[in-house]
């Protein structure tokens, strides 16, 4: 971050709230990330940390309570959190994951009760991938059959952020066979609902501070007044409510490039070569000038993607390409910063390893890299 921020337009409320966030990071989070690398394990005692200094509220409107923070200063903050654990960020940030979606469609009694209960620092998860189907949501199989009073859900959401963690899952599932996109809806299910179980921890390769694991549905009946929304929207309700949150998501691979190339810059100017450092030498200078030229376009994409969002503005194909750009970004420059390290980036002895392994995520998760361009084309083209 310079001396403007991350952004010129960047406020001194939001530099102070980033600062206080670096000094957390820094005394809590540094210390521990490598045992609990070790460990594959999410620091919860951080979690309520967290909640200490007041954030949990951040994703909260302030008419329920909490701090109703714009999305460009919830994006510098993740920014700032993942230099430090990109994991890490994912499972914290990913506690309100589900409260987006209850805000954007839910009524208002569901939006208080979901608010009170992220403010008391429990999580609300969001589950639509399932074994079959990964970033082809059209593919859902997990049903809900209407009977008296309700529906009854059955099925299996896999690689789901906090799903050990969470109090609360809400479920994509099918409500109308035959309706396709337009046959499936949102429902707010209860870890505590009778027939709700969590799978084993996903043993990953990177990110992993963040919790990933099943959300299994056997016959779980879930009341009326926990269906999301209008009934067989849920499909459209899904890809607004992703979309609106791509620049904050994208923050996290922007922060761990950022991190790489401090790291990179730092290596060079230290790593000796015959005369002097590495950093002399022009095939060095061009790999830092590449790295820096690719953090700074997808900072500012994904800082006008959350202008636009502060502005209520649908971002549309603009998430497409942030999503898609960022994350391959971030695995470009992961990877430069480990050639300039050498050998020793290799090891685990030093800090890029690790990164490389965390970002590699970037560009499977919230829909592949490829379903990213595809949509981006047919959108441009129809």
């Amino acid at each position: 971050m310079n001396q403007y921020g991350y952004y010129l337009g960047m406020s001194q409320d939001q530099k102070d709230i980033v600062a206080m966030v670096r000094e957390f990071a820094e005394r809590e989070l540094d210390p521990i990330v490598r045992e609990y690398d070790e460990k594959s394990e999410f620091p919860i005692p951080l979690h309520e940390k967290w909640g200490e200094m007041g954030l949990f509220g951040q994703d909260v409107p302030v008419e329920y309570g909490g701090l109703g923070l714009d999305a460009v200063t919830r994006y510098c903050i993740s920014e700032e959190l993942a230099k430090h654990d990109a994991g890490f960020l994912i499972s914290n940030s990913c506690y309100a994951f589900g409260l987006s979606a209850i805000l954007a469609d839910g009524t208002d009694a569901q939006k208080r009760a979901a608010c009170d209960r992220i403010l008391r620092g429990e999580g609300i998860s969001m589950a639509i991938t399932e074994p079959q189907s990964g970033s082809d949501v059209g593919s859902t199989r997990t049903s809900a059959v209407k009977v008296d009073g309700g529906y009854i859900l059955n099925g299996t959401k896999c690689f789901i952020t906090n799903a050990t963690l969470c109090s609360a899952c809400v479920i994509l599932a099918v409500t109308d066979p035959d309706a396709g996109y337009h046959g499936m809806s949102l429902f707010l299910v209860e870890k505590t609902d009778s027939g709700v179980s969590v799978g084993k921890h996903e043993d990953k390769m990177g990110m992993r501070l963040s919790d990933t694991a099943d959300f299994i549905m056997e016959n779980v009946f879930v009341p009326e007044d926990r269906l999301i929304g209008v009934l067989g929207d849920g499909f459209a309700q899904s890809m607004k409510f992703l979309a609106g949150k791509r620049p904050i998501s994208v923050a996290g691979a922007i922060g761990v490039a950022q991190h790489a190339l401090d790291l990179a810059i730092e290596y060079a100017k230290q790593r000796k070569f015959k005369d002097g450092p590495i950093a002399k030498l022009q095939g060095i200078q061009f790999m830092i000038a590449d790295m820096e030229m690719r953090v700074q376009a997808a900072r500012a994409m994904a800082i006008y993607g959350a202008q636009m969002t502060d502005a209520g503005i649908p971002i549309g194909t603009l998430g497409n390409c942030l999503k898609a750009f960022g994350s391959e970004m971030c695995y470009d420059v992961v990877n430069m910063a480990l050639q300039i390290y050498g050998g020793y980036g290799y090891s685990r002895e030093y800090p890029i390893e690790k990164l490389l392994r965390d970002v590699r995520l970037y560009s499977i998760f919230e829909g592949t890299n490829q379903i990213q361009r595809q949509i981006i084309g047919k959108t441009l083209l129809s």
